[in-house]
């Protein structure tokens, strides 16, 4: 999770398996998860304001009737979900389709995030049952 947030990896993206090449036989297989486990560590990180979740802000028109694009604010070429609806939709992993728009929303590290170092992250991440 720690790595899907650094990537800006959608939420349709956050459950799937994950491959690294490493060559010579030695890939390594991280995944598939299940959407609770996501959960345990996206919502505790982003309670603590270490992310935040964002969006295109002029996605193509099959992904603009998300109901958080009133609440979100601009910044540059996203917009940044309102706490509240950025909360909602981790606690909905149904939502997080390839086919609506909720799904295309991007996991993002916010400026407080980028001042913990990765084992304060997993130590977070434990405190939500995580096994991610």
């Amino acid at each position: 999770m720690y790595c899907l947030v650094r990537e800006q990896a959608f939420l349709h993206e956050v459950t799937h398996q994950v491959t690294d090449l490493h060559g010579d036989g030695r890939d390594v297989v991280h995944g598939p998860w299940l959407p609770r486990e996501c959960q345990a560590a996206l919502t505790p990180w982003h309670r603590a304001g270490w992310i935040d979740l964002i969006a295109d802000a002029d996605p193509p028109l099959l992904l603009s009737d998300a109901t958080w694009r009133a609440g979100a604010t601009r910044k540059d070429s996203y917009l940044v979900l309102a706490a509240v609806d950025a909360s909602a939709l981790l606690r909905e992993p149904s939502r997080w389709s390839a086919h609506a728009a909720d799904g295309h929303v991007m996991l993002c590290l916010s400026d407080e995030g980028d001042r913990h170092d990765y084992p304060e992250w997993l130590a977070l991440a434990d405190q939500g049952g995580s096994a991610v």
